[in-house]
């Protein structure tokens, strides 16, 4: 059985950037990235020719928005990588499409929220509930591909929380946490919710509400301070006594 170095980061640069620094210190046979597996042959062809213009030239917002947050990364992984190395991405395309429709009924809720100053719960239960019911659906199906590719050592970027479980039963994991203290409201209710379904509760009205005004509180810093300003701000403020 093969060993698969998990790592979990944030969304700042600085994170990513932590990230690469790991990498170019550790031997491994295959890394995994949390993106749809149409976009395996684009990353390995700008690898193998050194060439980072061809993930700049794609026009793939989902594929843009990674490349943004993820630069250092990306960088890494076209400079650095070795010819034995593999380069896969394990998000199966379908599950990617449904995820980014969820996204963009996201999205228009939070524009209700701003506009019309009111969260409608309802709405953003049925979003969340969504996601990890979608999560769930393909967690197997894109564990598999996985545990398929892996060699002796292996790097998993970012799986989302569905995939542990039928990871574990397969390979030997090693969880590797590179965040900082916290996480965005809207990352947090996720994680509440898991929590939640686990034990057989529902997440409460009130919460839902909260967490959902101080993303729209987030997002207005990002406008202002841009991202990895903001999110140190958000992070900040978390950390602050009660």
């Amino acid at each position: 059985m093969g060993l698969l170095h998990v790592f979990i980061t944030d969304r700042s640069r600085e994170c990513k950037s932590s990230l690469t620094k790991y990498l170019t210190s550790m031997e491994y046979d295959n890394i995994f990235i949390n993106l749809p597996r149409k976009f395996e042959n684009i990353i390995r062809d700008a690898a193998i020719s050194r060439d980072l213009s061809i993930l700049v030239k794609v026009v793939d917002q989902e594929f843009k928005l990674w490349f943004r947050f993820a630069e250092p990364l990306a960088r890494y992984l076209i400079f650095k990588t070795q010819y034995y190395q593999g380069i896969y991405c394990f998000v199966s395309d379908e599950l990617s499409k449904k995820l980014n429709l969820l996204a963009w009924k996201t999205v228009k809720e939070l524009l209700k929220v701003r506009i019309r100053d009111r969260v409608d719960v309802k709405s953003w239960r049925d979003i969340i509930m969504k996601h990890i019911e979608l999560c769930r659906k393909y967690a197997e199906k894109d564990a598999e591909y996985i545990v398929s590719k892996c060699s002796d050592v292996n790097i998993c970027l970012d799986p989302y929380y569905e995939l542990f479980d039928y990871l574990k039963t397969n390979i030997d994991v090693n969880i590797i946490d590179l965040r900082g203290v916290g996480s965005l409201p809207l990352d947090s209710l996720l994680s509440l919710a898991r929590e939640k379904i686990m034990k057989g509760e529902e997440l409460d009205d009130e919460l839902i509400e909260k967490l959902i005004r101080d993303h729209v509180k987030f997002i207005r810093d990002v406008e202002v301070y841009g991202f990895d300003n903001a999110y140190s701000m958000w992070i900040g403020r978390n950390q602050q006594p009660k």
